[in-house]
């Protein structure tokens, strides 16, 4: 009996210490195991942050796929790689968003707070109550012009107004050959700030079984243009003639040759200018009926339905929007220069507030005091990756021929026909 017990008693020592062995190997492998995740992006810049994390995480690792255009996401994943998250701009569309997860649970699991981002970014990322994305980055237009011109404004602050814009613009030099040597503004002379323009009217350009917008803003901001300047005599003729005789002046310089009083230009454009460009120029935030136009350039981050490694994933996106990361990568983009490449967070203001309001400023003295106001930044959701050049080789020539047509011509009918056109020929 004695002899029974001890070899039981051996047999029970034996697989004890089996067990630990096989709780140690167990531990030290999920200790050293590394789980990988690819991301997709257009986004540069995204490479810094996955370098970053993948320095400060070491049981996960993320690699980046770059793709220019975000639509071909099935190439990516025919190369068997199954990216887990997608970040980058001109994502708002329906053939990329049903592609996603509902990430609405990352709210609880993840103590990310959604007042920690602007309220209008947020909700351009849902889709029938499921927030597919997360707002990353985003810019708005801005009103440059010489510090001594700001003067003339009768209620100086953050935010100009349109009808303030409007009646800053009004002004013009001709001389003895009724020649235009100096014409205040005007948004025609810039796609860019034509785009700001419509955006500002409200006007938003939706893909859904075809192209739709407001046309009764499209036709409330054509208005407003064919009135931009009260004085009569100033054509259509004479504003084209302007923006083709100066149009290779970079806009600050035709402010300080005093050509123009004043210009519209993206908060990317205006930050990246050298300082010493921008010391001699006063900003304010464009704005129309109290809300400021976020444009297309507005980056998103979200997880994609048939990716691989969803737990790193959502480390990920934890880690990036944390102020003390953004605030982080903020730091070391300027310690390595990277600033003079892009600005921002994804070359933009960053879409949580916090580092917006109070970190930035830090780096660009024109935001001490003048954070964009949170309550007026209005995103208006473009439809495809190549929008802005849709908008700049069709939708702005049919404008300028509106504007000089002997007869009129529906110019909404117009613009559908030539975007159905263009989807014919961008289609493979």
């Amino acid at each position: 009996m004695k002899d029974i017990k001890q070899h039981s008693l051996s047999i029970l020592i034996a697989l004890l210490f089996s067990v630990i062995v096989i709780s140690v190997f167990v531990i030290i492998k999920q200790a050293t195991s590394v789980t990988e995740t690819y991301m997709v992006t257009n986004i540069p810049q995204a490479v810094f942050y996955v370098e970053q994390f993948n320095v400060q995480h070491k049981r996960y690792k993320i690699h980046c796929i770059y793709e220019e255009n975000l639509d071909r996401l099935q190439e990516s994943n025919s190369r068997k790689k199954f990216p887990s998250l997608i970040l980058g701009n001109n994502i708002l569309t329906d053939k990329i968003l049903s592609q996603l997860d509902d990430i609405s649970y990352l709210f609880a699991t993840l103590s990310i707070s959604r007042s920690n981002f602007y309220e209008s970014l947020l909700q351009s990322g849902m889709m029938k109550n499921k927030q597919l994305l997360l707002p990353v980055s985003f810019n708005i237009p801005m009103v440059i012009m010489q510090k001594k011109t700001d003067e003339s404004i009768t209620e100086p602050g953050v935010v100009l107004q349109l009808p303030e814009l409007k009646k800053l613009s009004n002004s013009s030099t001709v001389n003895q050959k009724n020649e235009y040597l100096a014409m205040g503004f005007h948004p025609l002379w810039s796609d860019e700030a034509l785009n700001y323009f419509i955006k500002a009217f409200g006007v938003s350009f939706t893909e859904e079984n075809g192209l739709h917008w407001n046309n009764a803003n499209f036709s409330s901001a054509l208005y407003y243009l064919q009135t931009w300047f009260d004085d009569s005599r100033i054509t259509f003729s004479n504003i084209m003639a302007f923006k083709q005789k100066y149009e290779q002046i970079p806009a600050d310089m035709q402010l300080s040759l005093k050509k123009t009083n004043a210009w519209v230009i993206s908060s990317k454009k205006y930050l990246a200018l050298d300082e010493s460009r921008r010391s001699s120029l006063i900003t304010y935030w464009f704005a129309h009926d109290n809300k400021i136009p976020v444009d297309n350039s507005a980056v998103f981050l979200g997880i994609l339905s048939n990716g691989k490694s969803k737990e790193a994933a959502e480390v990920f996106i934890k880690w990036f929007y944390q102020f003390d990361t953004q605030k982080k990568l903020l730091e070391q983009l300027r310690l390595y220069r990277l600033d003079e490449i892009d600005f921002g967070i994804a070359n933009g203001f960053s879409a949580i507030v916090d580092i917006t309001e109070k970190i930035f400023p830090l780096y660009y003295k024109e935001l001490l005091g003048k954070a964009p106001p949170k309550q007026m930044i209005a995103m208006v959701n473009g439809v495809s990756q190549s929008w802005d050049s849709f908008f700049s080789k069709y939708i702005v020539p049919i404008i300028y021929e509106w504007f000089t047509a002997e007869e009129p011509f529906d110019i909404n009918s117009r613009i559908t026909q030539e975007y159905i056109n263009w989807k014919k020929s961008v289609q493979p």
